[in-house]
């Protein structure tokens, strides 16, 4: 993921799991595009991009494989961060990293292996794409979520419209966003429910939750200090959403059978 932004960090400790400089990662497990990138830093500084090439995880950090396969005396991305506002520290940081893992000897090794396999990744790689699917379906997604139409006062039953309506709202944006039921439960125990209440889930359909994201536009009709364009991860979702009812505890619904 190539490209400049404030406030970068420099690499983590060790690459990500999936990181394309690295040599034992499946090949075919990024798209086309994303190998593409990475032969350009192998050119003269001067010919480089004058973009960073952060990690793909998107968590705000130069990509440890990239600072460790090139040489960071002459990437002038990192020249150029110096001048804008990348700090010394994590300039010196990036300049100083050693990577503690096998890389590939250059962006060109690295995209060759990338793309060997790519229309026919093996099941390993298939795996990490799998690993990596919930990832990718957030990048961009807390844009998506500002642009998103709310009511100005939700209340009890509003959700029965809005939940179906940001539901395509996102899918219209290429994001797999379904909608589901939550209950609130007064007694679970005693099978007495307070509430149910529809939100939207963005993962695959056949994932595990768990890796998915809420975006609930209707929540305040609980509790008006939650937030009016609600975008958290589920298990995060299922706990704040307890503490702002009261209930013993919120799950899907109806519950997935066991």
């Amino acid at each position: 993921m190539s490209g400049q932004r404030g406030g970068v960090r420099g690499p983590a400790s060790s690459p990500c799991g999936t990181c394309p400089y690295r040599r034992d990662v499946p090949s075919g497990v990024w798209d086309a595009c994303e190998y593409a990138k990475l032969p350009a830093y192998d050119a003269p500084t001067a010919l480089q991009p004058h973009g960073l090439f952060l990690c793909h995880h998107a968590d705000g950090r130069v990509c440890a494989g990239w600072a460790g396969c090139h040489d960071s005396d002459h990437l002038l991305a990192l020249r150029l961060a110096a001048l804008r506002d990348m700090s010394p520290d994590e300039v010196a940081a990036t300049r100083d990293y050693v990577c503690p893992v096998p890389l590939f000897g250059s962006g060109r090794e690295a995209a060759e292996h990338g793309l060997d396999r790519i229309s026919d990744p093996d099941a390993a790689a298939r795996r990490a794409m799998d690993r990596l699917r919930p990832k990718i379906t957030a990048r961009g997604l807390d844009v998506a979520v500002a642009a998103l139409a709310v009511p100005p006062s939700p209340v009890d039953g509003d959700c029965l419209t809005w939940a179906p309506a940001t539901a395509g709202r996102l899918r219209q944006g290429g994001y797999p966003a379904q909608v589901i039921q939550v209950a609130g439960w007064i007694n679970r125990q005693a099978g007495l429910i307070g509430f149910v209440h529809r939100t939207v889930l963005v993962t695959d359909p056949d994932a595990d939750p768990a890796g998915g994201l809420v975006v609930d536009v209707t929540a305040r009709q609980f509790d008006p200090a939650l937030p009016a364009r609600w975008l958290t991860g589920w298990l995060d979702y299922l706990t704040a959403l307890t503490e702002a009812t009261g209930v013993e505890c919120v799950t899907r619904w109806p519950q997935p059978p066991t």
